[in-house]
């Protein structure tokens, strides 16, 4: 069979592919193949037509076959690089789509395929590169500009991603994906109103984008619009009565109103429906958690792995978990999310076989306070751990919980002060700055939290009626820039708060705790001051507010199970700090 022959041969099946004839193209291509068996064109037409079929196995060997016999094939390369992608092979496809960037400089498929690949390693730098030269080859490319507006959202950079969706919304006003997903970017700024506006639009163009309705509605929660909110949410169900988000909003609304059981049965049933609902799982984990319920909650708190944003690092997964039962190998422990969640499951290293071989990775600006407190563990930053290999075992930090943490007693049986302040900073701080005969007392009054700090925070000004005490002095305790509302109270009230200067209150944590040991007593909101205050067993008073932000380890007590030096006062209604503050009676602290 010559060239010319060969070529009507394949003329005719594209002809079939045209005509979505596939059976026959299928049968025409496998005879070929198998009288040329180096014939890339017709493998690749073949690989094609298994991938519309949904024949993933069979394109991927048919790709690595063709790419073999011929390695300059940019758009073999690009199929078989989404087919690594899909297998969450990430590394590999890359290696694909550079291959085919190799032969093609401008293929936008390729870098815009590699950037999904990059970003889904979180090496978010590298991502954001390949999508601005899938730009600078194509400036109207959507998903180019949806894709670097989710890395930044990702990475909390609000703003950056609010310019990549005005982009898009700038070329399509009604692309509804770009306003929706700008509407989360405002959301995440606290900006409701503006994120209000958007989600509407969204409704404007498609009365059913349910998760458009779901944000409105959470937004009227975080304002304590509660009615509005509760309305909304009717409305929605008789839309839709068996979407989940609804449920799981319906089941969050009740949970705050303390209607425990009734919340239960709802993420209970959205889970009966949907196994695989993850975010059912985890509310009713931290329901769970909250009522003291624990070995119900642990198993169900174990499900956040399975959510996008909470994945484990895939060279993590591969190592077994440590049960407490392992006793040889090394086994590493690692802390997930933020400082003050770090600390607080930190009292559970103390619970921790002695003899074992134990590295703890952590947030580096704990190293000092906790290798001074564990001395029989190793501790390393948590952004070395790669650089570690050769253990045995691993367990997150949290995980502990569910070894060591069955019912109410067993936080009984732990030390409560487990952390403790450098002695000689706490002597400086109270020889230098504090007054002899007054009591000093350590504020701090906002919360960084993305997701739910507006709810934990309180103006400066609401604690104005503590401040009006005589014999006690206030220190700053709060991290960030807090100059200007500092000199507006004295401004305006008189009233003046102590800053030490000399060192960052967000970095500086040895120093901070050791100005929190330095004080005689703490009042402060939910947050890493909070953590700190309470694992040195400082008495703290906590003001905590209702709903959004009352995360589960506080429990409905009013002493903290699991640092008993802190008292907590809650609010009654959300949003209303100014009945908690006039129960605060400072001679009795």
């Amino acid at each position: 069979m010559n060239f010319m022959k060969v070529k009507k041969l394949l003329n005719d099946i594209e002809i079939l592919i045209k005509n979505k004839d596939l059976e026959r193209a299928k049968k025409a291509l496998k005879k070929l193949i198998k009288k040329f068996p180096a014939e890339v064109t017709a493998i690749n037409y073949l690989a094609n037509i298994e991938l519309q079929s949904n024949q993933i196995e069979k394109a991927f060997n048919l790709l690595k076959k063709s790419i073999a016999i011929m390695p300059g094939q940019v758009s073999a390369n690009i199929n078989l690089g989404n087919i690594y992608y899909q297998k969450q092979c990430f590394t590999k496809a890359i290696q694909h789509y550079d291959l085919a960037i190799d032969y093609d400089p401008k293929s936008i498929k390729a870098y815009y395929n590699k950037g999904k690949s990059l970003s889904a390693l979180q090496q978010y730098d590298e991502a954001l590169t390949c999508y601005e030269k899938t730009l600078a080859l194509d400036s109207s490319d959507l998903l180019a500009y949806q894709n670097i507006g989710f890395i930044h959202n990702a990475l909390n950079q609000y703003h950056q991603a609010i310019e990549a969706y005005e982009k898009i919304i700038s070329i399509d006003s009604s692309n509804i994906d770009a306003l929706y997903n700008l509407g989360i970017a405002y959301d995440n700024l606290v900006e409701f109103e503006k994120a209000k506006k958007i989600y509407e639009q969204c409704l404007a163009i498609n009365t059913n984008h349910f998760e458009a309705r779901n944000n409105l509605i959470n937004i009227y929660i975080k304002q304590n619009k509660f009615s509005i909110a509760e309305k909304l949410l009717k409305e929605s169900l008789d839309l839709n009565p068996n979407y989940s988000n609804f449920l799981i909003t319906k089941a969050n609304i009740l949970k705050d109103q303390s209607q425990f059981e009734e919340a239960k049965n709802i993420y209970k049933q959205v889970i009966k429906n949907d196994p695989s609902n993850y975010k059912a799982h985890l509310n009713l984990g931290l329901l769970y958690l909250y009522l003291t319920e624990f070995q119900n909650g642990w198993n169900e708190y174990n499900y956040r792995w399975q959510l996008p944003d909470r994945q484990m690092n895939s060279s993590l997964s591969e190592i077994p978990k440590f049960n407490n039962n392992n006793e040889k190998g090394e086994i590493l422990i690692w802390g997930e999310q933020g400082i003050g969640d770090q600390v607080i499951y930190a009292s559970l290293l103390q619970r921790l076989n002695t003899q074992l071989n134990v590295t703890v990775a952590i947030d580096a600006r704990l190293l000092t306070l906790f290798r001074d407190a564990f001395t029989h563990i190793k501790f390393i930053s948590n952004k070395e751990i790669q650089k570690y290999e050769g253990f045995s075992y691993q367990i997150s930090l949290t995980d502990l919980g569910s070894l060591f943490i069955a019912s109410v007693n067993d936080l009984k049986q732990q030390n409560n002060a487990f952390l403790k302040a450098n002695k000689e900073k706490v002597g400086e701080f109270k020889d230098k700055y504090m007054h002899k005969k007054k009591r000093s007392c350590g504020i701090s009054w906002r919360s960084k939290n993305i997701e739910f700090g507006f709810a934990k925070s309180i103006n400066l000004e609401t604690l104005i009626p503590i401040f009006k005490a005589n014999d006690i002095e206030f220190f700053d305790l709060q991290y960030g820039d807090t100059q200007k509302e500092r000199e507006q109270l004295e401004e305006n009230h008189n009233i003046k708060i102590n800053r030490i200067e000399g060192f960052d209150y967000f970095n500086d944590i040895d120093d901070l705790v050791a100005l929190i040991d330095a004080c005689d007593f703490i009042i402060t909101t939910s947050n890493v001051t909070a953590h700190l205050a309470g694992s040195i067993g400082k008495k703290t008073l906590l003001l905590l507010p209702a709903g959004i932000g009352n995360l589960w380890y506080w429990h409905n007590t009013k002493q903290s199970l699991w640092y008993p030096s802190i008292t907590i006062l809650s609010q009654e209604r959300a949003g209303d700090w100014e009945s908690i503050i006039k129960k605060i009676n400072l001679q009795d602290i």
